[in-house]
């Protein structure tokens, strides 16, 4: 049996423990610590496990209002969920042909939701009870959020087609699409993003467009990405940006401002004696850092194998800070 549950969460504040080396846990941070990283106070099976289609998992991201305290949530048995945000029951339930696993958009304008589902169709339905307002069919299915742009929908599916319709009848405004390298047309595709009038969608064969959003036009031919190269930096260049950097530092000013005048002679010229000391500073930091960088190649395959660097380092600094604090001047 393939349970699918949904669980609404406040996070606490978490330790830099919890966060470290309990990425992945193998079971939730809530389970054993339910008063530490995550307070659950609603849980229930919310898909209908006669219905589910496809993996034993969902996909889909909840979208919420807040403003009427619901929560729209999309699940493998075809369905979108309109939940009280207090208790998880139902609102509604709106039936597809295929599961939905698109994170729906909220209008608030509207009171009209937004999604995709894995039958081909963007879906707009009231909020408020779940009646159909409109459905576009696209084809191929939709599993990534659509966006709004004034009165456009924009929204893309799983054959690289990016579409605009209008957000209040679902009438086709205009159409991008780029057929892959070797007519190959992958699943891992993305969702526009939005950002001053222009769309960006990366298509599956690696490259990416910007077009305008109010008629689809092309703003810059697709760039692929496999063919970007990061241009290497002159060792010159990186000098140049580390004494800039050091220069512009202000912890290293108030510590040579701090630290210097300890151990300069006002009998005798300021200039010789600072352009001295600063000398022996740089060799130091040159020695220490030099050794430092020959120690860790050294020790990467160590370091490779599991040797928890984090508590190593950590364990150092609180024993230099307990040194300097319990340190008393002779």
């Amino acid at each position: 049996m393939r349970a699918r549950w949904l669980v609404l969460a406040l996070t606490a504040c978490a330790t830099s423990e919890r966060m470290g080396d309990r990425v992945n846990p193998e079971t939730p941070l809530w389970y054993t610590h339910p008063s530490g990283d995550l307070d659950v106070f609603a849980r229930r099976q919310l898909t209908m496990d006669t219905r589910v289609a496809g993996e034993p998992y969902e996909h889909g991201r909840p979208e919420l209002d807040t403003a009427h305290n619901r929560v729209f949530v999309g699940s493998s048995d075809r369905g979108l969920y309109a939940l009280r945000s207090s208790n998880l029951s139902t609102i509604w339930r709106f039936e597809t042909a295929n599961i939905v696993q698109c994170e729906p958009l909220y209008d608030r304008e509207l009171d009209v939701v937004y999604f995709g589902s894995n039958d081909g169709g963007l879906y707009a339905v009231r909020a408020s009870d779940g009646v159909l307002v409109y459905r576009f069919n696209s084809g191929f299915e939709i599993g990534k959020k659509p966006v709004l742009y004034g009165e456009s929908l924009i929204f893309a599916n799983a054959s690289d087609q990016l579409f605009s319709i209008e957000r209040r009848t679902g009438k086709l405004q205009w159409q991008v699409h780029r057929s892959p390298a070797a007519g190959m047309e992958l699943a891992g595709y993305s969702g526009p993003a939005l950002d001053h009038g222009k769309v960006y969608f990366a298509f599956s064969d690696g490259h990416v467009g910007a077009f305008d959003a109010r008629d689809g036009s092309e703003k810059w031919s697709p760039v692929d990405l496999a063919a970007v190269q990061v241009q290497p930096r002159s060792a010159a260049g990186l000098l140049t940006r580390a004494m800039l950097v050091s220069l512009t530092n202000p912890k290293t000013l108030l510590f040579h401002g701090a630290f210097f005048p300890q151990f300069l002679s006002a009998d005798r010229p300021v200039a010789p004696q600072a352009a001295a000391l600063s000398l022996v500073f740089l060799a130091l930091a040159l020695l220490v850092d030099g050794t430092w960088a020959l120690v860790a190649a050294r020790a990467r395959p160590l370091l490779a194998r599991g040797v928890r660097l984090g508590r190593l380092s950590g364990g150092l600094l609180i024993g230099a800070g307990l040194g300097l604090a319990f340190a008393r001047p002779k």
